[in-house]
């Protein structure tokens, strides 16, 4: 299935920022807007050639949407998170997309999203294991359901075999917030047949994924 911003009520939504835009095209809440809905579309699909043609090019329209956001109001938390995102997906750029997290931290630190985007792109890239353990922590303090965060937090604790019960833990907790997240599903799987040998159960949760 399409994702909800290919719909009909997608193209509608996506009508009405484009016009706020129009109108207000020096305001960087409504350029915002704009560009997290682009980018809503990007992230809704698995295959972005699928996306139709009012949408192509939407990840590199939204990030340069965002900058533009940036350059009004440098605060903007909605424009530093998506700008971030479209960076942490380049590895040559992963530190402009630390930075734009860290910033969006500062402006926001009681925000649980800012602190999971931050760990997730240092996690990504293998460094500063510490910080990415803490931002987890931070964010789980925020929201005990966050599900990144559940997910993502349960592979930093897997490599060492004294942590499986934890990691277990995690990815448990995250299907008890979402049961059918894909990605835990698949970790807890994983988990359950090369550390648990309980090969029943790694086969059910693969199913269900």
């Amino acid at each position: 299935n399409e994702a909800d911003m290919t719909s009909e009520v997608g193209h509608k939504a996506l009508g009405l920022h484009i016009d706020a835009a129009l109108l207000a095209p020096s305001n960087a809440a409504v350029l915002a807007n704009l560009a997290g809905c682009l980018q809503d579309a990007v992230n809704k699909v698995q295959e972005p050639s699928s996306l139709p043609h009012v949408y192509a090019n939407a990840a590199q329209t939204a990030k340069e949407i965002g900058e533009r956001a940036l350059q009004l109001q440098p605060t903007n938390l909605a424009a530093l998170i998506n700008v971030g995102a479209f960076y942490s997906t380049i590895a040559p750029h992963r530190q402009t997309a630390q930075v734009l997290f860290s910033r969006a931290m500062d402006v926001a630190p009681a925000y649980a999203t800012s602190s999971v985007n931050y760990a997730a792109v240092l996690q990504e890239y293998f460094v500063e294991l510490g910080l990415v353990q803490f931002l987890y922590h931070h964010a789980l303090a925020l929201c005990q359901d966050n599900v990144q965060a559940l997910n993502n937090g349960g592979l930093l604790q897997k490599p060492p075999s004294i942590h499986t019960d934890t990691s277990e833990q995690m990815f448990r907790r995250a299907l008890s917030a979402q049961p059918y997240h894909a990605t835990s599903l698949c970790n807890l799987a994983a988990l359950q047949y090369s550390s648990k040998r309980d090969f029943a159960e790694a086969e059910t949760l693969y199913k269900r994924a």
